[in-house]
């Protein structure tokens, strides 16, 4: 496999994509068939369990492959009229269909802290300016292809994360794998979900829907849900997906640009080191300014959970 050199496609995310069929071939241990692309015929038969291994054995030495199951993807396509998802950008945030673009912003949930509390109204204003924001930037940007402009502009998707979970719980005293965070983060997401979606569809009724509206599942009469459980009742412009989706980590050149944890990966994990680059050394990484203040202002204490068994310290 091509990511087995480790000097070979680095800068390349590796994905492949699954159907069911493969994984019930997988399952029952026969072949399957090799589509070729051009002509949708058959030109070839592989054993789907020694690929299915191989693929597992490879991510496991270096983290890819990733796998991407497309017939689930696209139960929850929300333009089924419009085309079939073929893939998602390249971290896997955001599904999407030939042509679309990738409009992604990350909310850093470790400046949403105040008095030792989750700061709900900053947040809250912090989101509706954020889903605002990323719907200009579909107005404001410049397509490299016609069909890329037309596709954008239709669904006119976007897809709002976080980074900075691991500094929010240092900042209000949570360990990182307990209960207690677990419920937080699921409260949190719900409130980004909830308040999201209520933003767009304020920008619906000031801006109209989007141009694909018609024949998407949100097209129902008013008050039956649509197909998809998880999306909002009533039409709106942007579609953000469903929570889960939304829960994805923020990418990770947002996090490079403002010193945060990764999305909800642990901040202190690997000690400080130098990023570098093709340009050479760069960013100083491994710490966060989160923990950097935790550690001057609170270390130490009962609460604290840099210093509490089942926290955040891993080392001396």
């Amino acid at each position: 496999m091509c990511k087995a050199d480790q000097k070979l496609f680095n800068n390349f995310n590796i994905s492949v994509g699954m159907t069911e069929e493969f994984m019930k071939a997988v399952d029952k241990d026969t072949d399957y068939n090799l589509i070729n692309p051009r002509s949708k015929q058959p030109c070839g038969t592989l054993n789907a369990r020694k690929v299915f291994h191989r693929i597992v054995k490879q991510a496991w030495e270096n983290g890819e492959p990733g796998i991407i199951f497309l017939d689930r993807l696209n139960k929850d396509n929300p333009t089924p009229l419009v085309g079939e998802i073929e893939s998602t950008n390249p971290c896997g945030e955001q599904p999407l269909l030939p042509y679309e673009s990738c409009n992604l912003g990350s909310i850093n949930l470790g400046m949403m802290v105040r008095d030792g509390e989750v700061d709900w109204a900053r947040l809250r204003e912090t989101i509706r300016l954020a889903v605002r924001f990323l719907d200009n930037v579909i107005e404001v940007n410049k397509y490299p292809l016609d069909k890329i402009d037309q596709m954008t502009r239709s669904n006119r998707k976007i897809g709002l994360g976080v980074m900075g979970w691991a500094d929010l719980l240092i900042l209000i005293g949570i360990p990182y794998n307990s209960a207690a965070a677990i419920k937080l983060g699921e409260k949190v997401m719900k409130f980004i979900n909830d308040e999201g979606h209520a933003a767009s569809r304020e920008l619906a009724a000031e801006r109209g829907s989007f141009p694909n509206f018609t024949g998407s599942i949100f097209d129902v009469p008013a008050g039956v849900p649509p197909a998809t459980p998880p999306s909002p009742p009533s039409p709106h412009r942007d579609h953000l997906h469903p929570g889960q989706r939304l829960l994805r980590r923020g990418a990770a050149l947002c996090r490079l640009l403002r010193p945060a944890g990764h999305g909800q990966e642990h901040p202190r994990g690997s000690k400080p080191h130098l990023r570098e680059d093709r340009q050479g050394p760069g960013l100083l990484l491994g710490r966060t300014d989160a923990a950097d203040r935790r550690a001057r202002h609170g270390a130490g204490h009962q609460g604290d959970p840099l210093r509490r068994p089942g926290g955040f310290r891993h080392g001396p």
